[in-house]
């Protein structure tokens, strides 16, 4: 029979008959794929863009394109490395020179574009 009382039946399901869903994994967000340990050739480069990089990148603060996430990077990629390390070097959008970190050098912004078309690749989003 119909519940009384003007009340509304349901059924909630938690992923099948078995009782409540699983807890989350530790830290209490959703695992996703883990980052592989970064090749030799890019280890300055990460510890340059953590450093001087990832408050924007890590986020999309401001319009910059989220680290790993491909979307975002694809059809910046078709520009090839050289022009994204000038946008970076003279600014684009909202993106100051050299990020707003003038004491980094050409060299330096080139080989952090090379890291981020790495981890772009990858598509395993930072964050």
């Amino acid at each position: 029979p119909p519940p009384t009382g003007g009340g509304r039946g349901f059924l909630v399901v938690w992923g099948g008959w078995g009782g409540p869903p699983p807890p989350p994994p530790p830290g209490g967000e959703e695992a996703g794929p883990a980052l592989p340990a970064t090749p030799a050739a890019f280890v300055a480069a990460e510890a340059l863009y953590d450093a001087k990089c990832s408050a924007c990148h890590d986020t999309s603060r401001e319009g910059a394109p989220r680290t790993g996430f491909l979307r975002a990077w694809s059809r910046r990629l078709d520009q090839g490395e050289e022009a994204l390390a000038q946008h970076a070097i003279e600014g684009i959008g909202l993106m100051p020179p050299k990020g707003d970190n003038p004491e980094l050098t050409d060299e330096e912004i080139l080989s952090i574009v090379r890291y981020l078309v790495y981890r772009a690749k990858l598509d395993i989003p930072a964050g």
